[in-house]
């Protein structure tokens, strides 16, 4: 893997679930860590939801093979968050992509 092409800034959150006095389950983010990726965008797509145009854009991250993330974390990139849809690990380059899809909030 050429770290050259590494010029993003992701930022990744860790998903918590606690739960209250009444049993009820919340769910928090809270940040991990920031490192370096690859940002490939592969398509997006623009729908009408309720009269309101959405856009979903799913791009895939490309980082070092040393960090830990698994699939119910988020990332961040430009302000936009992201769930994690699958991770493919790649031996070869020492790296991991990260394919995700944008989320509505």
């Amino acid at each position: 893997m050429q770290a050259g092409k590494l010029k993003d800034i992701i930022t990744l959150y860790k998903r918590n679930v606690s739960r209250d006095a009444y049993n009820q389950q919340s769910v928090e983010y809270t940040k991990c860590y920031d490192c370096r990726a690859q940002v490939i965008y592969n398509k997006s797509t623009r729908t009408t939801i309720n009269d309101e145009v959405v856009i979903n854009f799913i791009p895939s991250f490309i980082i070092r093979y040393y960090h830990d993330i698994d699939e119910t974390m988020l990332v961040e990139h430009k302000g936009i968050k992201y769930r994690i849809t699958s991770i493919l690990f790649d031996n070869n380059n020492q790296s991991k992509s990260i394919f995700c899809e944008s989320l509505n909030e």
